[in-house]
């Protein structure tokens, strides 16, 4: 296709043209993945995938608290969870 004068019409299309139809594929991939993914419900229940090297899986019927889990800190000082209560952790 020619302009004025037999110049070329055409936008060049460059590195980020060429980049840009993969990544819309992709995007539509990851969207349809993603929607897919939402129809889907966990069960819950582990204790089918205790087989072969997770034959010593063991599921309580009820967690124990954590309260009692106890670190040291980036600073070397002792620190335990129920520490953290009730605060947000970053």
């Amino acid at each position: 296709m020619s302009g004025f004068r037999g110049e070329s019409t055409k936008t060049p299309v460059g590195w980020a043209g060429r980049l840009a139809s993969p990544l819309r594929l992709l995007a539509v991939c990851a969207a349809l993945y993603g929607a897919s993914a939402c129809g889907t419900k966990p069960s819950g229940d582990i204790r089918p995938l205790a087989k072969g090297a997770m034959e010593k899986l063991v599921v309580a019927e009820k967690p124990p608290p954590a309260g009692g889990i106890k670190a040291v800190d980036a600073a070397g000082k002792p620190a335990a969870l129920a520490d953290f209560k009730g605060r947000w952790c970053w």
